[in-house]
């Protein structure tokens, strides 16, 4: 049925991928029907969900978009996801791919920024050294400042207690 529809299917996709996002087996399967001109628009209205709501059981179906489409917005959209369900190595790998500096300096910085809150200096600043702009990179080092003097007066206060 649904490769019967015609007229604006971008619209029609959209709005299928936010009925299914509960069950990501039908959102793999809904993957499989679309069209090769589908998939990137398709996948990055799934990866804008699951960025702001990061699913695990999603990890396996953004790992086949990172290999099928290589649009290299939608490699930042999988780095975001991955990272934020909480596999930074498996973003690192897909941000090691992704050929434009600017995009690349955006997946490593999400990357960074992973790593930033969960306290991991060391990693983050590694993670940083590959952000190649320099407002990006700028930025992600002024957070990482901020996270050393924010560790450092919890630490000092804890100890004047």
């Amino acid at each position: 049925i649904f490769n019967t529809v015609e007229g604006n299917r971008e619209k029609f996709i959209s709005e299928i991928i936010e009925e299914l996002i509960e069950s990501p087996e039908y959102v793999s399967k809904f993957f499989e029907l679309l069209k090769d001109e589908e998939l990137a628009s398709a996948a990055k209205k799934l990866l804008d969900i699951l960025i702001k709501s990061p699913k695990r059981e999603y990890i396996e179906l953004a790992e086949k978009i990172a290999e099928k489409i290589p649009d290299e917005s939608v490699q930042v959209k999988v780095v975001a996801f991955l990272t934020r369900a909480g596999e930074k190595e498996r973003a690192l790998k897909h941000a090691n791919k992704i050929q434009d500096g600017y995009l690349r300096s955006l997946a490593f910085g999400e990357v960074a920024l992973g790593y930033l809150k969960e306290d991991d200096l060391d990693k983050a600043i590694e993670t940083v050294k590959n952000v190649r702009d320099l407002k990006w990179n700028s930025r992600l080092l002024a957070e990482i400042l901020i996270k050393v003097l924010r560790l450092a007066a919890k630490e000092e206060s804890e100890q004047g207690h």
